[in-house]
């Protein structure tokens, strides 16, 4: 489904066995990209989703998935790997990793990651953060307490903060992206959470639970 933030309308964009099973979905200019365990389901407007990325054998416990610059990003944290996928003329490359040759992060236990030119990778109550593969140094300050198993990251190359969901702590965290806490907003309610995003532009986190979409207002 799309949901237009301004007119408060929602549309079908596609369907089928084909995202029976998606473990994550990604959008890059309009067009929503779905990773299931057979590979990366790609819905072009007006069309039918197509298999544009099959699942490769070497693939171990995929995660989510990110499109930057037109480029396919997955996270795999059972290899501990970052694999990408370059946009083509005709569709995408063959796999290759992202990572430094010589980086063997641990990514066991990390569940979302970002790109807004850095890649982002949230690992329990961590922030790993890589340029060109390379691994940087990175950390958290001003934080009141640790989050809790299960945070999440989301950030872009059109928002200006790094925003953490704690959902264990019912909160959603805001840091700069040098690592500094600028706020947090809480729920008194606990909520199943699978997935958020926020707009700087109009001011506002969304939540998606089995139950609906919860919206807040930010600063």
């Amino acid at each position: 489904y799309a949901i237009s933030l301004t007119a408060k309308s929602s549309s079908i964009i596609g369907g089928g066995s084909d995202i029976g099973e998606a473990l994550d979905v990604a959008v890059y200019g309009g067009v929503p990209y779905v990773l299931t365990h057979r590979g990366v389901v790609v819905f072009q407007p007006g069309k039918k989703g197509v298999q544009m990325i099959t699942a490769d054998e070497r693939w171990g416990d995929v995660q989510a998935l990110t499109v930057f610059d037109g480029n396919v990003y997955i996270l795999d944290s059972g290899e501990d790997h970052i694999w990408k996928y370059t946009a083509t003329g005709t569709g995408f490359s063959d796999i290759y990793q992202y990572l430094a040759p010589d980086t063997f992060p641990d990514l066991e236990g990390a569940q979302s990651f970002a790109i807004d030119g850095f890649l982002w990778v949230m690992k329990g109550d961590t922030m790993l953060q890589f340029q060109y593969g390379t691994p940087l140094s990175f950390t958290f300050s001003g934080l009141d307490r640790a989050f809790g198993g299960g945070s999440t990251i989301y950030t872009s190359d059109t928002e200006k903060h790094l925003y953490i969901l704690d959902a264990e702590h019912n909160r959603l965290v805001v840091f700069d992206k040098k690592g500094t806490y600028q706020s947090q907003y809480f729920w008194e309610t606990p909520l199943t959470i699978s997935d958020f995003v926020v707009s700087e532009s109009v001011r506002r986190a969304f939540l998606l639970t089995a139950q609906g979409m919860y919206t807040f207002p930010i600063q």
